[in-house]
């Protein structure tokens, strides 16, 4: 994932080296290097008519946050799988990955040395070096180098292995330096670069196979209904909405809102003391055995207080500091705000609890540099796990209506065969990339009954036809069509009726 973009890099495109003894002028290519090696007897030509200077975008790019520990560990075998030539591997995001594990090879970071540079017998502490802090499993971060500028999320890169100069030659100053080493971040230089829509290993082209039986897509559906009514205490109706919410994204943008949104949140939620795990954990273990992105948030009051949420930069050490809503498109996000406990928040607490809120809301997050604030858009569904109704304005209310007694944990996932489980990651991961439209013929249909929702209750904003219209659009591709019907819309009106009914009987 890109985390930050550094300053402009300027390199000889083009040079020319002449040999001091016979006089022979060789024109190279500087693309794809940092350190030019001269032949002996040769020296470089500074004639500006064959020394073209170029530029070329550095980015700061660490592992995909939040990334679930299936995904990890079947990206892994695709490396081991990939095609070997000469005795490195060559295959697509496997190739990046050995590239970020080749120097440390634990999945643990802590304060202990790690090795660094190629072949470099130095050590730098890592509490040392800003620049090695990033990154997820103990992954150092890759400088991808690009002759054009780039602004994606998160992409898949191919190319070439910078030149490390050994730890050995530089010294405090050069750690200082607005831009890190090769021997302390790992530089690739970007031949082939391509946006990726998804993280989910198991979405291949073969896989849309599965859109094309509707039996299959019904089943998967099912299956996927069964597991989170499992979960969520047998109630059917936060499972319904549970799965839409997994399926959601943000398809598109106007001026200020982002279309395709739904937060969730689930209220009346059971306290199951404190020898157990929270509801919110046990439907936490479940999701994450699904989705190839997730991440936990307890809504605790040291959390709120404590935890920096949006990122910031750091002009010292020219980085970019994470933060705990900084995710990469389609990361799921659950909230337990059943764990915030009555007291006082602080400064950063109410940054934190707005910026929360303005993810909810808009999909929006806040960068911090230091003396001014830049929002740049995400896409990450928020589930929020709530008592009562929750302090994270701007969702959707479902009451939790539960038959069972407590949270089956991971046993809903656990009495699942691998195919089954390998079933579900493949349908969600599907679902989500359908591209779903809206038939003229319905839209007279929608238009009608808005109109007729608006005699009915006339606080019926714009707001709420959009809410219709996302669930509607996440209906469809729960059931693995690219086109809105009427009874994907008639299901809605259902949906949204039972849950109105819970919300008055409360």
């Amino acid at each position: 994932m890109i985390q930050d973009q550094f300053e402009p890099e300027y390199y000889l495109n083009t040079y020319q080296l002449v040999n001091t003894s016979t006089g022979d002028k060789v024109l190279c290519c500087g693309k794809y290097r940092d350190v030019f090696n001269y032949p002996p007897n040769y020296e470089l030509d500074e004639d500006p008519a064959v020394a073209i200077t170029d530029e070329r975008t550095t980015l700061y790019c660490v592992p995909i946050p939040a990334e679930t520990e299936w995904a990890k560990a079947a990206f892994r075998r695709d490396t081991e799988e990939g095609l070997e030539v000469g005795g490195e591997q060559t295959s697509g995001r496997g190739a990046k990955r050995g590239l970020c594990d080749e120097d440390g090879g634990d999945d643990k970071m802590d304060s202990s040395d790690t090795q660094i540079g190629d072949g470099s017998s130095k050590r730098c502490k890592q509490q040392d070096e800003g620049h090695m802090k990033e990154g997820d499993g103990g992954q150092k971060p890759v400088l991808p180098v690009l002759d054009e500028k780039e602004g994606r999320h998160f992409l898949s890169c191919e190319g070439l292995r910078g030149q490390s100069r050994t730890v050995q030659a530089e010294g405090a100053a050069e750690r200082k330096a607005r831009s890190p080493p090769p021997s302390l971040v790992p530089r690739l230089h970007c031949i082939l670069s391509r946006l990726l829509s998804h993280s989910n290993p198991l979405v291949t082209g073969g896989s849309l196979a599965l859109l094309k039986d509707s039996s299959a897509v019904g089943g998967a559906r099912e299956l996927a209904l069964s597991v989170l009514t499992e979960v969520l205490l047998g109630d059917r109706l936060a499972a319904e909405y549970a799965l839409l919410h997994i399926l959601s994204s943000v398809y598109g943008r106007t001026e200020v809102l982002a279309l395709g949104s739904f937060a969730v949140n689930i209220s009346q939620c059971p306290l199951l003391g404190a020898q157990s795990l929270s509801f919110a954990t046990s439907y936490f273990s479940v999701l994450q055995d699904l989705v190839p992105k997730c991440h936990f948030l307890p809504m605790t009051l040291t959390n709120m207080n404590t935890l920096r949420f949006t990122p910031k930069k750091d002009y010292e050490t020219n980085r970019m500091q994470s933060g705990k809503l900084q995710f990469s498109a389609g990361t799921l996000l659950v909230v337990d705000e059943t764990q915030l406990s009555p007291g006082r928040l602080n400064e950063q607490g109410v940054q934190n609890l707005a910026s929360l809120c303005h993810l909810c809301r808009w999909q929006r997050i806040h960068y911090d540099f230091q003396y001014y604030n830049t929002e740049f858009s995400c896409d990450t569904p928020v589930m929020v796990f709530s008592e009562g109704r929750s302090i994270i304005k701007d969702n959707c209310e479902v009451p939790l209506d539960p038959v069972a007694l407590a949270p089956p944990g991971d046993r809903a996932i656990k009495r699942l065969t691998e195919p089954q489980v390998r079933t579900l990651r493949e349908y969600l991961g599907v679902c989500r990339e359908i591209q779903c439209s809206l038939p003229t013929e319905l839209q007279t249909v929608v238009g009608n009954d808005f109109v007729a929702l608006r005699r009915v209750d006339p606080g019926a904003t714009a707001d709420t036809l959009h809410h219709l219209l996302c669930l509607a659009r996440l209906v469809s591709i729960s059931y693995g069509c690219a086109e809105m019907s009427a009874d994907h819309w008639r299901h809605v009106g259902e949906l949204e009726q039972k849950r109105k009914n819970r919300l008055l009987s409360q």
